[in-house]
């Protein structure tokens, strides 16, 4: 019944009329659409809205005749997609009501089809359409049994509610502790939309009967006959079902939540208004994530990958994202970097949001079935295939700006009086704007507080002459250095005074320190280590001239390392460079030398422009790594993956 009501409506009545004209070229082709469909041509027809859609995403024509088109392919929940975001443009159209009744009621969503249809004779009682559904709907309800329905109800009671999405392939082992850690939350008002990706173990049976017992009446649960990946589910499956909840929230299905407040805590926030929310997270091997706030005066494309777990957000700003931003250059849909392509949309709508610095929640970043432990080129947490899809994401045309701050943003801070000559202030198109560089005052309080957690500290600053990095720079070093879990593997390139410090603090860790060091300064090195009574591996190598993406610059030659030698944690120390395309260099040349399961890469260079210089190559060449400025006590580049 529900399918006969959905073509009925697609076959008959009046093209919609707009509240705002489309562009010329999207008129003409909604025209051609037309015809096309009129002709049974419905594919090429679809073909061609969605290329209107891409011109003009928020326009209602579009959205309303690709809804009618949908329901006519018998795609009825694509079609609720559609004329949901058509109908929050238009939001007294009777006919896209009508449409969204119909095409609801298709899908089976009969107590919101019936909401969708009121609305629709309410605003013109001779809708024929809106006559004809409210009659058939009531019907099928009035056969119903009470309490029937295993998805939410709808928009009515959506205040507060988290949906929380979730994704799952192939990962039995971690699915369980997935789901329990969702079960301790003390936000009740959760609705479960958990998507088995067409596993091949036993994922979705062990999810299926959890959810059952956990989330009885609170869950949707589907299995996929063939694996479509996280944007094609978050296009089918999670964006027709946003309006039954105020906020979505991604968990994926071998990840965990460890803070059992936080999905209050982010409520709290969507109450308050704000529309994105997100926190930081850590990893299975003790890692913690580099997720950080985004400023919201500059466009958060240009401000790197900040926001990937815990990631939540409006369910509105959802639907006005096209299909085409879920799919590649060629058209298919996105297999990786899915988590990009669903939060920069969102992001692109909005600027109100809010970081939350709190770890929420735990990357499982040991499972073998991820991309970045599936391929040997993996560079930190993004395998080439990643890398690839973030590419062509971050390539994508922002949608518009439509929900603004409502205050002025706070003014960029001013350089200290004591910044050095040269230094460029002025905000970077890839990062955030440059910090002071800490006081003497301040000085003094992180060497006490480095002198309580490393006192090899001292003893390398006492024989490490000129050159030694600032209190700040070397506290910032510790803290990148336990970011890594305990034992990190540490290279050190450049001279002997920072090789000293970075030394003393690995020692800390409990790790293992090498250090790539000019020929000149090896035995001096060497001596001061023995003298402070640290250890490591010295390679002695002459500077060689490598050349990434047409730039050529000096740096230490990585051949001198083994090729199985990998690094949690590397410094590269360019502050006595000749040319800024050391610094440049520095990061490619020892891309192949960072550990799969997660790195930090810390570099010291000259001057502020030569960093960002280096900030924008390295941008160019690997989109899915965040690269942040003035990370290092004030000064330098920190590049983490994600």
């Amino acid at each position: 019944m529900g399918t006969v009501l959905g073509n009925q409506r697609a076959m008959k009545g009046p093209a919609p009329t707009a509240a705002g004209a489309a562009s010329a070229r999207a008129g003409v082709l909604v025209a051609e659409a037309l015809r096309q469909a009129e002709e049974g041509a419905l594919s090429e027809a679809q073909g061609l809205l969605l290329q209107a859609g891409a011109l003009e995403p928020l326009n209602p024509v579009v959205l309303h005749e690709l809804g009618r088109l949908l329901m006519r392919r018998e795609l009825f929940m694509e079609a609720v997609a559609s004329l949901t975001r058509a109908v929050r443009l238009e939001p007294a159209d009777a006919a896209i009501y009508a449409d969204l009744g119909a095409a609801l009621a298709a899908a089976g969503e009969l107590e919101t089809a019936l909401v969708a249809l009121e609305k629709a004779a309410e605003f013109d009682a001779d809708n024929e359409t809106a006559r004809e559904g409210l009659a058939i709907v009531r019907g099928m309800l009035a056969g119903r049994p009470a309490g029937d329905a295993s998805e939410p109800a709808g928009v009515a009671g959506a205040a507060g509610r988290a949906l929380v999405y979730m994704t799952a392939r192939d990962c039995e082992l971690y699915v369980a502790p997935a789901l329990q850690s969702l079960a301790r939350q003390t936000h009740d008002n959760i609705h479960v939309l958990f998507i088995d990706d067409a596993s091949g173990d036993d994922t979705g049976v062990i999810a299926e009967r959890m959810l059952r017992d956990l989330f009885p009446e609170k869950h949707t649960f589907i299995r996929n006959e063939e694996c479509w990946g996280k944007a094609r589910n978050a296009w089918h499956h999670l964006r027709p079902r946003v309006a039954a909840a105020e906020f979505v929230a991604v968990l994926d299905g071998d990840d965990q939540l460890v803070e059992p407040a936080i999905l209050a805590r982010i409520a709290a926030s969507y109450r308050d208004g704000k529309d994105v929310v997100w926190t930081n997270y850590t990893t299975d091997r003790g890692g913690t994530g580099p997720n950080t706030a985004l400023r919201v005066d500059v466009d958060p494309r240009k401000q790197g990958w900040k926001t990937s777990h815990f990631f939540t957000f409006r369910g509105e700003l959802l639907q006005n994202v096209p299909e085409t931003y879920f799919r590649d250059s060629g058209g298919e849909w996105l297999s990786a970097a899915c988590d990009i392509a669903l939060a920069l949309p969102i992001l692109d709508q909005t600027r109100r949001y809010e970081f939350i610095p709190v770890e929420a929640y735990r990357y499982t970043s040991t499972n073998p079935n991820s991309h970045h432990n599936l391929d040997p080129l993996s560079r930190g947490f993004n395998s080439t295939n990643q890398q690839r899809c973030a590419h062509e994401v971050f390539a994508k045309d922002p949608l518009p700006l439509t929900r603004p701050v409502e205050a002025e943003p706070e003014p960029v801070p001013a350089p200290a009086p004591d910044a050095r000559a040269g230094d460029v202030v002025s905000e970077a198109p890839a990062m955030p704007a440059a910090a002071a560089v800490p006081t003497e005052a301040w000085h003094g309080v992180m060497a006490t507080r480095l002198a309580a957690v490393c006192p090899a500290i001292l003893d390398a600053a006492s024989v490490a002459g000129a050159d030694f990095p600032s209190p700040a720079q070397v506290l910032a070093l510790h803290r990148i250095v336990q970011s890594q879990g305990r034992a990190p593997r540490v290279l050190h390139v450049g001279p002997a005074a920072g090789a000293l410090a970075v030394a003393a603090l690995a020692a800390a860790a409990e790790g293992e320190f090498t250090c790539l060091c000019p020929v000149e300064d090896a035995a001096q090195l060497r001596a001061r280590l023995r003298l402070c009574g640290l250890q490591g591996t010295i390679r002695e190598t002459e500077a060689a001239a490598l050349t990434v993406a047409g730039i050529t610059g000096p740096f230490a030659d990585p051949a001198i390392l083994a090729d199985g030698a990998m690094f949690d944690v590397v410094v590269a120390d360019t502050r006595a460079a000749p040319a800024a395309e050391s610094a440049a260099v520095a990061f490619p040349a020892l891309a192949n030398h960072l550990a799969s399961d997660g790195f930090a890469f810390a570099l010291l260079g000259r001057d502020r422009q030569t960093e960002r210089f280096a900030a924008e190559v390295w941008s160019r060449l690997s989109e899915g790594l965040s690269v942040c400025a003035d990370a290092v006590g004030g000064s330098g580049l920190l590049v983490v993956p994600g």
